[in-house]
């Protein structure tokens, strides 16, 4: 390139054209990074609210008190054992 052609080029590197250009796509950044910082807020909201939920976070406890109650079993089956010994009695 020539020297005339370089110091164009210096002098009009920022023509109207390329103001234009980076506005447009700093506006279009920013309106992208606010969609994607929106979408981060209602997934924090909608993951505080899941783990929240006591219903499928329990601790092993209380799972084991509500799903497994053996002492409650194993009562009821000592009682069942119990009346088939009467009924075996009677029986014979």
């Amino acid at each position: 390139m020539s020297d005339q052609n370089i110091s164009f080029l210096k002098a009009n590197w920022l023509t109207f054209s390329n103001i234009v250009v980076l506005v447009s796509f700093i506006v279009y950044q920013a309106r992208w990074q606010q969609k994607v910082d929106i979408e981060i807020k209602d997934l924090e909201k909608s993951f505080i609210i899941h783990y929240s939920d006591n219903e499928k976070h329990q601790s092993v406890k209380e799972k084991i008190q509500m799903f497994v109650p053996r002492t409650e079993l194993d009562k009821r089956l000592e009682n069942i054992e119990k009346t088939l010994e009467k009924i075996e009695q009677k029986l014979q």
